[in-house]
């Protein structure tokens, strides 16, 4: 089954935006699965403005959205409007936190759940939820 993720974060730590993208296209999220960014060009109009329309488009096809902080969280670009979007449309998403940092988390951000930094962290919030059905 394809999966979609999508993965934002701030200009400072684009370095670890830029790893698991490469988790995305090496595999270890998942033999078929589609990675996306803010920085993609499908979401930006020729003078540079955000596309709203395609990016809420995109993030309703995601199964998961994958919010990167680090030390500078307050200016966060998901919390202009994309979270809310998410929010109201049931869209899964988690943080992932860069080790090492002690940034404090904007309000909206510390009701997600906060997974490792690693791919198979992020690949486990891609499995389809266990049932609690039991087979005799």
């Amino acid at each position: 089954m394809k999966s979609t993720v999508f993965i934002t974060s701030t200009k400072e730590d684009r370095r670890y935006r830029d790893k698991v993208m490469k988790w995305g296209t090496t595999g270890k999220l998942g033999p078929k699965t589609n990675v996306m960014t803010l920085e993609d060009p499908r979401f930006r109009f020729p003078d540079g403005s955000l596309n709203r329309d395609m990016l809420a488009w995109a993030l309703k096809e995601c199964n998961l959205v994958v919010i990167i902080v680090g030390n500078n969280n307050q200016n966060h670009p998901w919390l202009d409007w994309e979270g809310p979007f998410c929010h109201q449309w049931g869209i899964k998403r988690i943080v992932l936190k860069i080790p090492y940092t002690e940034g404090r988390l904007p309000e909206a951000l510390r009701l997600l759940r906060e997974v490792a930094c690693n791919p198979n962290a992020v690949e486990k919030e891609l499995r389809p939820a266990e049932t609690n059905d039991l087979y005799y």
